[in-house]
C-alpha cells in the first residue's frame, strides 16, 4: 500500500476531488428532485439586483457608487499583501533583513496614505 502512495503522490487529491465532485452533483440533484415546482409570470420573469431588466427607462447611477467598489476592492488588495508581510517578518528579522522589510512596508503604507489623503481631497467618500 505504501508503495501505490509513492508511486502516484496525488491520489490524496484526487480522490478528495472526486468525493467534492460527486457530493456537489448529489446535492443538486437532490434538490432538483425534492425541491418545490412551484412556477408563475412574476418567477419566471429575470431579476437583476432588484431593477427589472427589461425596463424600457434606463436609470443613471451616481459615480460614487463606482468610486467607492474601486475603494473597497483597493483596500482589500492592501490587505493582500500585508498579511504574507506580517507573517514572514519575524523569521526576516532573525535573519537580519528586518531593516530592509520594514522600510518596504513603510514606503508601501507611505503611498497608500497618499492615496487616502488625495481620495479625501477630492471628496469621493462625501454624500451629497
Amino acid at each position: 500500500m505504501n508503495y501505490f502512495f509513492q508511486e502516484f503522490p496525488y491520489i490524496n487529491a484526487l480522490i478528495f476531488s472526486g468525493i467534492v465532485i460527486i457530493t456537489a452533483f448529489l446535492m443538486i440533484l437532490g434538490s432538483y428532485l425534492l425541491g418545490p415546482r412551484r412556477t408563475s409570470k412574476q418567477k419566471n420573469i429575470p431579476y437583476e439586483c432588484g431593477v427589472d431588466p427589461l425596463d424600457k427607462e434606463q436609470k443613471k447611477f451616481n459615480i460614487k457608487f463606482y468610486l467607492i467598489a474601486a475603494l473597497f476592492i483597493l483596500f482589500d488588495v492592501e490587505i493582500v499583501f500585508i498579511v504574507p508581510w506580517a507573517l514572514i517578518y519575524k523569521d526576516m528579522v532573525l535573519s537580519g533583513f528586518g531593516i530592509f522589510l520594514m522600510i518596504d512596508m513603510f514606503v508601501f503604507i507611505f503611498i497608500l496614505a497618499i492615496g487616502i489623503l488625495y481620495i479625501l481631497k477630492k471628496g469621493a467618500l462625501k454624500w451629497d
